[in-house]
């Protein structure tokens, strides 16, 4: 009983220690899900090629696909139908699935090479549209045994915001905005988040700010009947403006839809103190949008304005100054005239004085 106890373990001994050999051997290929990859051979292309594939180290091989002379034989594989040998001998794989990961053995006159495809996918907790304030949470998965942990770089840098598989951000803001990535090894898959943010309220302006595609806003009032109204698309956004004729005192909605399902919605009221304390940035929106030949028109009538009160404050200032020139001479005159009318009287007094002698 003992003996027997010893072989069985010495079986099991071998065989973990060839499956351990064998996965150590392996060239890790990374890949992600819907991609074409293509696994290399490295053996001069002969007359006969064989493919074959395993779901994990402990099973036995299965054909995928095998050249002989000029005939090819495809097995039960799950990629057989999406997988060619190139002329190179290499396997190309289009449209990667999960399914498709596991080891993969290419094998020219007796001599074998050994590759293991790990899938790399990101998937999102609930997919669409991110609007500001939401939550977001993203899992990178990695099909296959791997050694090494995903992580996730945030956008435009290479520094790690999270160091395990799953990326979650409770409250999104404006920064978050950009191309994730989730690295495994040296690879790096993208998942791009678009954060948006939905505004309205400024005079009957529904604003959605970011880029985004397959999303559409409507008004709608307080019965729940829609406005037909026409999106206007912008370089980094998209407003649909109520027209004044239907602003009244009645409640009314924007509602952001992506594909049928409402996204979220965002309660207007024309009149509210919310709409008052708009109309200070109103008239900036209507200056914008305003032609540019008039806002030329509105800058070179007020540069002549300016130059004509320049004018009349300059006209002004010089008839102050003649005026006062023009009294001082006259006041001069005037005490003159005087010195000169008091000397004939005092000449006359002498006059008077000496007839006397």
């Amino acid at each position: 009983m003992g003996n027997e106890m010893k072989s069985v373990m010495r079986v099991w001994l071998k065989m973990f220690i060839l499956v351990f050999l064998q996965a150590a051997s392996c060239e890790n290929i990374y890949a992600s899900e819907k991609s074409v990859v293509t696994l290399p051979c490295d053996r001069k292309p002969q007359a006969q090629v064989a493919w074959s594939y395993k779901k994990d180290a402990s099973s036995a091989y299965t054909n995928i696909v095998k050249i002989v002379g000029r005939n090819t034989l495809f097995g039960t594989t799950p990629m057989k139908s999406k997988s060619r040998i190139l002329p190179s001998t290499s396997l190309q794989i289009q449209d990667v699935e999960t399914d498709f990961a596991g080891f993969y053995q290419c094998e020219i006159s007796g001599i074998k090479k050994e590759y293991k495809l790990l899938v790399v996918s990101v998937v999102p907790e609930h997919p669409g549209l991110y609007l500001q304030s939401s939550s977001l949470k993203l899992d990178c998965l990695v099909s296959g045994s791997s050694d090494e942990r995903p992580v996730w770089l945030q956008p435009g840098s290479e520094e790690v915001w999270s160091s395990i598989s799953t990326l979650e951000i409770k409250e999104l803001t404006m920064r978050h905005s950009g191309t994730w990535r989730c690295m495994v090894g040296s690879f790096k898959l993208e998942q791009k988040v678009e954060v948006l943010v939905e505004s309205s309220g400024v005079n009957g302006v529904c604003c959605l700010h970011g880029n985004a595609s397959g999303f559409r806003m409507e008004w709608s009032n307080a019965e729940g009947q829609a406005r037909d109204l026409q999106m206007q698309q912008g370089e980094s956004k998209t407003t649909l403006t109520l027209p004044m004729a239907q602003m009244n005192s009645t409640a009314w909605k924007c509602n952001l839809y992506l594909g049928s399902k409402l996204q979220t919605s965002i309660d207007y009221t024309p009149g509210t103190a919310d709409d008052r304390s708009s109309s200070n940035v109103g008239w900036v929106a209507a200056v914008l949008k305003m032609e540019l030949w008039v806002l030329i028109s509105i800058c070179v009538g007020g540069v002549i304005l300016i130059a004509l009160v320049g004018v009349v404050i300059g006209l002004l200032v010089r008839w102050r100054y003649l005026k006062r020139l023009a009294q001082t001479p006259r006041q001069y005159c005037q005490f003159q005239s005087k010195r000169t009318n008091n000397g004939p009287r005092r000449m006359n007094s002498y006059q008077e004085e000496d007839s006397n002698y």
